[in-house]
């Protein structure tokens, strides 16, 4: 079989996305022809042919103001005209490889391109607008001035999903919840929508004693300390702000925070100010060795307003730490609350007194790590590309394709 996989976001930034396709795409290579398609040049991939549009050589992205309202504005700009563009240039690139090299397949991303054979969705956009609201004050005007900032992103993102969901033949979401917001925010039928769960490497991730003492001590944190890691890459919708309000009383718990995000310097600022910033580690996007990071942590929180299917937890999961998070997307049913860790609302207090029971009580926090572990092993990539294979093929045996 030929197939051909879009992905628009930058490859060289590990995302769940990015991991989810590099994955798949490594595992179809070995027993079939596999095209990848890219807007990030900057990227080889054993066994795989790439082919790229190189997005991010355009002339109008090196524009970088500095003054701060200027860079907001653009980086909205930036963001709207690059999901269109993305989306429009990928189309075009499929259409090119798929004639040049016979595909069989084209297999995209959520809103990666105009069209496409299958399409995998990691949220649903328009449900996640409906749900949680920040419950503070101070985090309700920021979710209303952000969101009249990057209103035309949102409805331009929005268009893109209605009119990909509307016009795609098969449909794949990694998880049921996700499956049931496609129907009830579209009114598109069931029979569509393949839910298949994302998988992990439990041989990459797996707790690691050397590891472990090698970050900690590189991060100048101590053996007593109890460290928290938090894992995303936008800080206000992932929840950062609730786990600092909770750890700021908590002088024994250090957290690392993974992840980038245009405000990641007023996080900076919030935590310098607050006089807890020592307890704090900003690392950004890591390009590798994420799991080493994982080691070195004690516990994994992440109080979302709405997931997919969260690889990051199945990854902190598999690397045998106790998960702290809301329940949202595949979660509910990954996470026994009380078991494998807990469910908790985005609420500072409720996630405090998680927090702080687990980092007293080291061995239940040993005992549900252990469990949360044997969990995540019923999370397989190569059941994700044997159920994946089962779409295409029923796809190229339906009479209408």
């Amino acid at each position: 079989m030929k197939v051909g996989l879009i992905f628009a976001g930058k490859f060289s930034v590990p995302t769940g996305v990015s991991r989810y396709v590099t994955e798949l795409a490594t595992r179809l290579a070995a027993e079939h022809e596999v095209h990848l398609i890219l807007s990030d040049g900057d990227f080889n991939l054993s066994g795989v042919q790439i082919h790229t549009h190189q997005f991010h050589q355009h002339p109008f992205t090196q524009f970088n103001p500095t003054f701060p309202g200027v860079k907001s504005l653009w980086h909205v700009a930036y963001l709207t005209i690059g999901v269109l563009l993305n989306a429009v240039r990928n189309t075009r690139m499929a259409t090119s490889v798929r004639k040049a090299h016979t595909l069989d397949i084209i297999h995209a991303q959520s809103t990666d391109a105009l069209s496409a054979d299958v399409v995998t969705f990691h949220a649903c956009l328009k449900a996640a607008l409906q749900r949680n609201r920040p419950v503070s004050r101070h985090m309700r005007i920021q979710h209303q001035l952000g969101a009249i900032l990057f209103a035309p992103y949102t409805y331009t993102s929005l268009a893109l999903e209605s009119h990909i969901i509307r016009h795609t033949r098969r449909i794949i979401t990694v998880s049921e919840s996700l499956k049931d917001d496609l129907v009830r925010s579209y009114g598109i039928s069931r029979d569509r929508i393949t839910v298949i769960p994302l998988g992990v490497d439990m041989e990459r991730f797996k707790p690691d004693p050397d590891k472990r003492n090698e970050i900690r001590k590189a991060l100048g944190i101590r053996r007593e300390e109890t460290v928290a890691i938090f894992v995303g890459h936008y800080f206000e919708s992932k929840g950062l702000e609730a786990i600092l309000d909770a750890i700021e009383p908590l002088s024994s718990v250090r957290l690392i925070v993974i992840g980038n995000d245009l405000n990641l310097p007023r996080f900076r600022k919030r935590v310098e100010a607050s006089g807890f910033g020592n307890r704090v580690i900003f690392t950004g996007s890591l390009g590798q060795g994420i799991e080493h990071y994982y080691a070195a942590a004690d516990m994994f929180v992440l109080p979302s307003e709405s997931e997919g299917f969260c690889v990051a937890a199945i990854e902190a999961a598999a690397c045998a730490l106790p998960l702290i998070v809301t329940p949202v997307g595949e979660l509910p049913a990954f996470v026994e609350d009380g078991v494998t860790g807990y469910l908790v609302g985005r609420n500072p207090t409720e996630i405090r007194e998680r927090i702080a029971h687990l980092a007293t009580q080291p061995t239940i926090r040993l005992e549900m790590g252990m469990k949360a572990r044997e969990r995540a092993r019923h999370y397989s990539w190569q059941n994700v590309k044997e159920a994946t294979l089962e779409v295409y093929r029923t796809l190229m045996t339906d009479s209408n394709y």
